[in-house]
């Protein structure tokens, strides 16, 4: 029986099995973790497009947050650049 295999294993460890077998275990949860927050980190350093899109996306979560919260006057105005010189909107 695998079960009763795997379980007279376990019980079996000396400490220094049961470290080796933790570290293992906690790199294992890390490489699985990893895989799925480096496609982020990739599009953020890499692309300027995504950026700019993540921005957009938290503005508007800011936006739609402050104002579920009535607190509209504290909402970002929105910014241009031109000419090197910020201008705001009114």
């Amino acid at each position: 029986n695998i079960t009763s295999m795997i379980f007279q294993y376990l019980i079996t460890l000396s400490d220094y099995g049961d470290a080796i077998n933790t570290f293992y275990s906690n790199l294992s949860r890390l490489i699985n973790y990893f895989n799925p927050v480096v496609g982020f980190y990739i599009y953020t350093l890499s692309s300027k497009t995504f950026r700019n899109e993540m921005k957009c996306m938290f503005m508007e979560a800011i936006k739609f947050i402050l104002t579920k919260l009535g607190l509209e006057k504290f909402i970002p105005s929105q910014r241009e650049q031109t000419g090197g010189t910020m201008v705001t909107k009114a």
